[in-house]
């Protein structure tokens, strides 16, 4: 049973490597698929290896995913131009 989406691209793609191309920040969003009324708790972020955010996890019974997104800019070199 999938719990989460991949991470996206926000707003979309196109959108998101111009920016990091310009050197601006980027954004990312997830979907939740399998929640009633609570989100789930984050534990853990990072970016590029370096951890922004760490926290304790809930108890026993509990799920853990990780979600990621790789932005590769040597794909993307004809965005370089805009």
């Amino acid at each position: 049973m999938d719990i989460a989406s991949p991470l996206l691209p926000y707003p979309n793609k196109d959108i998101s490597v111009r920016e990091v191309l310009s050197g601006r920040q980027n954004k990312v969003y997830v979907y939740f698929l399998s929640t009633n009324n609570e989100l789930p708790k984050l534990t853990h972020l990072s970016l590029n290896r370096n951890t922004l955010c760490n926290s304790t996890g809930y108890g026993i019974p509990s799920t853990k995913i990780t979600v990621q997104y790789i932005l590769d800019q040597s794909r993307n070199l004809q965005y370089r131009e805009i």
